[in-house]
Parts: C-alpha cells; structure tokens; sequence
C-alpha cells in the first residue's frame, strides 16, 4: 500500500525558510532541465542527420569512401601492447537482455594486439536454451581505429552501412563524437588517437563454438551475428548491441571488468 502523506501548512519564520529553500531548489532543479534539454537536443540532432543520411542516395558514395584495411597505415601513431583492461586474461561479467529475457555472460580475453586493433577472447553465455545450459563461443574483435572504421567491410556480417549507423548511435557517448558520416576519410584524427579517447568502439564477431568447432548450428541459439561494442578505458565497463538479421534487434550486452584479472605477457591462442 502506498505511503500516504499528509503536510501541515507552515507560517512565520519556519514558513518563510521553507519557501526561500523551495526557492533556490527549483531554480537548481531549472537548471538541471536546460542542461538536459541541451543533451537532448543535441542527441536529436545527431539522430536526425544519421536518419537522413541513411535514408538519402548518398550511402552510396559513404561506401566508396570507405576504406577498411589500412587505410591510415602511413599516419598511425603507435599504439599500446596492451592497456590495464584490454590484456589476455582480463575477464569480464553481466547479462544480455533479449525481449524480456535475461542471460548471464562472461568473456575472456585471450589474445590481445592492440597494434593491429585486434583482440580475441572467449564468450560464455548460460541459460539459452535446456538442451545446451552454457554456450562458450570463440570471437576475434576489430577495433575501430586506424586499421577498422565504423563501416562494417564484411558483406558475409549483413551489416550495411545503414544498419551501422543506426546501431552506432545508440551509444550516447558516440552521439558526442565529431564524426564525418558522409566521407569517412574525413575522420582520419579520430581513428588514428583512439587509445586516446575514453570511449573504444569494436565489433565481436562470434566465430565457432567451445570445444567442438565442427558444430554449426544449435537450436534455439544463434551465433552467426557480431556485437557493437563501445568500451569504457576509465571504468573497464562494456556496453553492446547484438546484430544478426534473422535475430531480435537491438539485444543489449552490458559487462564489467573483474578486478585483478588478466596478465600482462603476450601468448599464441592455439
């Protein structure tokens, strides 16, 4: 049963304290609203111009401007081996949320080539389907950076340049970014100062299942998708979006880095 609340008027000195802290209350709780006003209006903006863009004939010539494999090789300023949070062994846990459904997640980094914008790990998910309790995929991870852009150049993924952008900018924190949708090229300061910024964007794209690589197929389960992925350097935490066509859309992954886990030493994934 609700709380039920009942209020005396006050008079007087006492009166007047709570009206004048009333006061400066709401003009705090103003100023908060323009700021969020601002923050939305700005998401809205970001959001509109990535509609227009994708709904214009200009995708077309987005795609020709698009250059997957290297093509900032001759700028590339040199990246870490490894950070506190992206180095083999790092583990990290949560959930993926599909519909109303909650699984719960684990991933294992094992190979970690930050040089090359590239990392691999184990990803573990339980409770998909009663036949198959836990469900353990191998991925490899490009990084988005001076070797991978934000376009998707694997046309096997099924993620058009359209289907890009609309997944990128569900991120908040890429909403804020000063990206060159139009001529990817454009965005070549970015790309080559990644470990720089707070925010890492990868795709994971889940490659065969753990141990048996020879199985293709489970039912009630699908990896034959990749995930979005934007990844916090400050905090450790990842937030991801799941994309596969004949899959829900927009299935959430949300992990955080377990303490005191990982090493720093390089090793060959066999």
């Amino acid at each position: 049963m609700p709380a039920h609340n009942s209020r005396k008027e006050e008079g007087g000195v006492a009166g007047a304290k709570r009206q004048e802290y009333s006061g400066k209350d709401t003009s705090s709780s103003h100023n908060k609203d323009i700021s969020k006003l601002k923050q939305q209006k700005h998401d809205n903006s970001v959001i509109s111009k990535v509609k227009r863009i994708t709904s214009c004939s200009s995708i077309q010539s987005l795609s020709n401007n698009n250059i997957n494999r290297d093509f900032f090789s001759d700028q590339i300023r040199p990246a870490p081996e490894t950070t506190s949070f992206l180095k083999p062994g790092s583990n990290f846990i949560g959930c993926q949320q599909s519909g109303r459904s909650t699984y719960e997640v684990s991933v294992e980094l094992k190979e970690v080539d930050l040089s090359k914008s590239e990392l691999s790990g184990f990803l573990t998910i339980e409770g998909l389907t009663e036949d198959h309790p836990e469900i353990t995929t191998f991925f490899k991870a490009e990084i988005v950076g001076p070797h991978y852009s934000f376009f998707t150049n694997h046309d096997s993924w099924g993620a058009t340049h359209k289907i890009d952008l609309q997944h990128w900018s569900r991120f908040p924190s890429w909403r804020n970014l000063e990206i060159n949708f139009e001529n990817d090229l454009q965005n070549v300061d970015f790309y080559n100062d990644n470990f720089n910024q707070e925010y890492v964007y990868m795709r994971w794209k889940e490659m065969f299942l753990v141990p048996d690589a020879k199985v293709t197929d489970i039912r009630g389960a699908s990896f034959a998708g990749f995930y979005y992925i934007c990844f916090n350097q400050l905090t450790g935490s990842i937030s991801g979006l799941y994309f596969h066509n004949a899959s829900e859309r927009f299935q959430q992954l949300e992990l955080c880095h377990v303490p005191d886990s990982g090493c720093f030493e390089s090793f060959e994934y066999q």
